[in-house]
């Protein structure tokens, strides 16, 4: 029987349902299991060559578009390796992954992973999410685990509103409160502002747009790069 009273959700709320019912089958401090009845594609990340081991420092790097994110993992790798444009559609179009050794001169690897922009003037944010999501799911369907998240957000934007506040909120409903301990929020962009201009923006960034999830134990920037 049809409920006449019943409201039509409206995309926003499914969206929203949806994210939240494949948050459930990987947001629980272990893998996934092996078999999904819902995802019949492949296991097998995709987006490079490289086969991820457990032994891997694997960092995923996420924010807007135009954040830095790849000028980030240029930087890292010390040459051009990842796409950079100044447009204000993401350059990232797929989750995408870079190796490095790591410093301390063993044989262990870093591999940072690029991942598509939120505020993507070419798809929504959830289909971005979706796709950050998807790829989550594959790798920890093969027992990884993400070392951590570097969140990037550019200082040089005067003001937090509209759809860079939605993200960061969607970004905490992504981690979720348990792991932010491993979450590092990151300033970029600092050559666009001055000193005192920068250095305010970012207090305001700590003490309000991201207060409630440094109290969870996320790691706040520590001063001007």
């Amino acid at each position: 029987m049809i409920n006449p009273l019943a409201k039509e959700q409206s995309p926003s709320h499914r969206e929203h349902l949806e994210l939240r019912r494949r948050q459930a089958k990987w947001h629980t401090g272990s893998p996934p299991p092996l078999s999904d009845p819902d995802d019949s594609s492949e296991t097998v990340p995709s987006g490079f060559d490289y086969a991820l081991t457990e032994q891997d420092t694997i960092i995923a790097l996420m924010g807007p578009s135009g954040a830095g994110k790849s000028s980030f993992i240029n930087k890292l790798m010390g040459q051009s390796v990842a796409y950079v444009n100044d447009s204000v559609e993401s350059c990232t179009q797929e989750v995408q992954a870079f190796v490095c050794l790591h410093p301390d001169g063993s044989e262990r690897k870093i591999v940072l992973i690029d991942t598509p922009g939120f505020n993507d003037s070419g798809r929504t944010d959830y289909e971005v999410l979706k796709i950050i999501t998807d790829w989550l799911v594959k790798t920890y369907r093969r027992r990884i685990k993400l070392t951590g998240i570097i969140q990037l957000y550019s200082i040089a934007d005067a003001r937090m509103r509209g759809t860079p506040l939605r993200n960061l909120k969607m970004f905490e409903e992504l981690c979720g409160s348990e792991v932010l301990a491993n979450v590092i929020l990151t300033t970029t962009f600092w050559s666009q502002v001055t000193p005192d201009v920068g250095s305010q923006r970012e207090e305001q960034l700590k003490c309000d747009f991201w207060a409630e999830m440094i109290s969870h134990g996320c790691k706040p920037p520590v001063g001007m790069p």
